[in-house]
């Protein structure tokens, strides 16, 4: 059923926010029963509380109170160069290239009952032809490719903790879990100790690791930029973790 799949998306999203989600389910009796939870080394290395807007965790998971949740978007608001590129593009629905450095361009596709996130004007440019031309290929220029990197390791005490809570409830629940590495493009490993513990946690069979060099990372068509990858990449996956199911 569809209708019942949520995605808990978060802009820079943290091991912290996942933790508290989980806790957030727990605590109102709502039961996982299918789960991914998609992380790599700079999610993993977050166990506090993010300051900015952004990646601000809401009032209902961290216990903070709703005014001072409210006021940090307030403030942001308020920002001269942000109020100043907001009401010239009201006013003149005109995109100019100030207001690169100060407003999102892209155009998000948002599904509100699965909170989902698409970019299909992105996708459409791509099927005609014009989204990889010579500027947006630069971009996805790589330095010393003949080097292997690894992250160094990041689980420490913290880390431990927040995953072995997050096991707890998945096995309360009877949960089917799968946990993926994400494949990024600039094909760093997550470090050798940490897909250990990983797979110590949550069990070898249900940790993927995507890390690094392989079949995803190698081609840039299978990005939109440096960070984010193409739904082609999350079917591959997808069919790589079930199909022996």
């Amino acid at each position: 059923d569809t209708t019942k799949i949520f995605h808990f998306d978060a802009s820079a999203e943290s091991l912290y926010g996942i933790h508290q989600k989980f806790l957030f389910l727990k605590k109102r009796n709502v039961p996982v029963k299918n789960c991914l939870i998609i992380l790599d080394y700079a999610l993993l290395s977050k166990t506090e509380n993010q300051e900015g807007h952004i990646v601000r965790k809401h009032y209902l998971l961290t216990g903070e109170s709703k005014f001072d949740f409210q006021f940090l978007f307030f403030k942001a608001y308020l920002d001269r160069n942000f109020l100043r590129a907001y009401y010239d593009l009201k006013i003149t629905h005109h995109f100019k290239p100030y207001m690169q450095k100060v407003m999102l361009r892209k155009t998000f596709d948002y599904e509100p009952v699965t909170n989902e996130l698409q970019l299909k004007s992105d996708e459409a440019a791509i099927g005609n032809g014009t989204f990889y031309n010579k500027k947006k290929i630069n971009t996805f220029a790589r330095k010393d490719t003949l080097t292997t990197k690894i992250s160094p390791p990041v689980i420490d005490s913290m880390q431990w903790s927040f995953l072995n809570d997050i096991k707890s409830i998945l096995v309360e629940d009877a949960a089917d879990y799968k946990i993926i590495i994400s494949p990024l493009y600039h094909q760093k490993y997550l470090n050798p100790a940490d897909v250990k513990k990983l797979k110590d946690i949550f069990g070898p069979e249900n940790v993927f690791d995507f890390s690094g060099k392989n079949k995803f990372t190698d081609d840039y068509r299978n990005y939109y930029d440096i960070i984010h990858y193409r739904p082609t990449v999350t079917r591959g996956i997808l069919k790589m973790i079930y199909q022996k199911q």
